[in-house]
């Protein structure tokens, strides 16, 4: 249930009657009485469409920021390495799974180091990301393919 919902006072079982149950949001469907089970329903996602796009554009500019920065400081820090034949490389990996309340991430980020040069040559082909890669560019956010670690 949302939260937004649920501040407002309604119980968790009667929103699993109305929306999550057979008897409820399905049987209504059934009988195309969409103004007293839907109404609420559609005012919700509407709002998700118009808020998602907001969120993706307002956080984008500073995941962007944190990126370039994050890009910087290992650009420089590789210069100071590369005289020793060492080399780092920013990287993470996103364990994601659904379940009724939607997607949920867990991100681990890391710093490889390679302390030879064959070791580096071998570092600098990996990706800097792995496991689930999200694109939100469709809705004005980051495309995480294009980031050296998961936001």
């Amino acid at each position: 249930m949302p939260a937004e919902v649920s501040e407002l006072g309604l119980s968790q079982m009667t929103w699993d009657h109305y929306v999550n149950s057979h008897d409820g949001l399905y049987q209504a469907q059934q009988h195309r009485q969409p103004f007293v089970v839907c109404c609420p329903v559609a005012t919700l996602l509407i709002l998700s469409i118009v808020m998602i796009p907001f969120l993706c554009k307002l956080a984008k500019p500073k995941i962007m920021r944190w990126d370039a920065a994050l890009r910087e400081w290992q650009s420089n820090f590789n210069r100071e390495l590369h005289r020793y034949g060492m080399f780092i490389k920013t990287q993470s990996h996103c364990m994601a799974w659904y379940d009724r309340n939607g997607k949920h991430r867990v991100i681990e980020r890391w710093v490889s180091i390679a302390l030879t040069p064959a070791e580096a040559n071998r570092l600098a082909l990996e990706p800097h990301l792995t496991g689930d890669i999200e694109n939100t560019k469709c809705c004005g956010g980051v495309d995480e393919h294009e980031l050296c670690m998961h936001p």
